[in-house]
């Protein structure tokens, strides 16, 4: 049995004035830390970048695509050097490797984004497999902010603890059916959207997925990703998403069957990812743990 609390972030018991929002303040030296993190860390196909996690990819995207995800995601605080990052990540994509559309929301500690070692809630997005598109937050046109409490970028007030208290939050991105916006929730509530203009092929998904990424620079070891600790069956080690649902043709939430389930770790020996199936009504119908402890991932 875990012990789980809902995350504060943001201004979680202020609003702001009517007609505006809260928005972390960018200054130059922002968006010289978020371009250099962007540009080195979070291409696919990175060898200084792990991950661990798992996803549904249809088929045939002509008859059953996705239009939703969704999860409740235990936050921790990793030590990770100034250079490296340390996330969780749910996301929805589209279309080829060369041309991949995709949103992702979660958690991360990124000194070289933010300047500090804490724990922040992020999203981030490309239109094109971040060649020439996207960007973390706010740092570049595309999010559009809606709460007047919560915000990308803020950080966590309290993190969980290794077999202690958890605290968690509840995410999504949503598309919605009539203007193909896909909106991003936290606690039920939305947070913004990221416009269809953003995107060149977006109308749907052809993939979910849930779980976590570690990034470092060439020949150094990789830093803890989730909690630190491989996944054991047991919800409060590893970082874990419970109550994964997605949303296919119907707009339907479904929990994913684990014969659908692919899983994915390119550094199996540093990191790993377990699903999870009829675990209870406190865990779900469908979850997964992740994470690991790092180190040399070459070796």
């Amino acid at each position: 049995m875990i012990s789980s609390t809902n995350a504060t972030f943001g201004l979680a018991k202020d609003q702001c004035p009517i007609e505006t929002v809260p928005i972390k303040r960018t200054t130059k030296e922002d968006l010289i830390r978020g371009k250099s993190f962007f540009n080195n860390l979070i291409f696919d196909g990175n060898p200084n970048s792990h991950v661990a996690s798992i996803s549904l990819r249809t088929v045939n995207p002509t008859y059953f695509s996705y239009f939703g995800v969704s999860g409740t995601n235990s936050i921790y605080n990793v030590k990770v050097e100034n250079d490296q990052s340390s996330s969780s990540v749910m996301w929805v994509r589209n279309g080829a490797i060369d041309n991949t559309n995709f949103i992702g929301i979660g958690w991360h500690v990124s000194p070289e984004l933010y300047g500090d070692d804490e724990t922040h809630l992020y999203a981030l997005w490309t239109s094109d497999n971040f060649k020439n598109t996207g960007c973390y937050n706010l740092l570049c046109s595309g999010f559009v902010q809606t709460s007047k409490s919560y915000y990308l970028g803020a950080p966590f007030a309290k993190t969980s603890i290794y077999g202690g208290e958890m605290f968690e939050i509840a995410i999504s991105i949503i598309q919605d059916p009539i203007t193909k916006d896909w909106w991003v929730t936290s606690e039920n509530e939305n947070l913004g959207y990221f416009p269809a203009s953003l995107f060149s092929n977006m109308t749907s998904a052809d993939q979910v997925g849930w779980g976590g990424r570690a990034t470092t620079t060439s020949g150094a070891p990789g830093p803890p990703m989730g909690s630190g600790y491989f996944p054991d069956d047991i919800f409060d080690h590893a970082s874990y998403f419970r109550y994964i649902t997605y949303q296919n043709n119907s707009r339907k939430n479904f929990s994913p069957d684990k014969f659908l389930i692919q899983r994915f770790t390119d550094k199996p020996q540093c990191y790993n990812a377990k699903f999870y199936a009829n675990q209870g009504k406190e865990i779900g119908p469908a979850a997964l743990q992740f994470g690991g402890p790092g180190g040399n991932c070459d070796g």
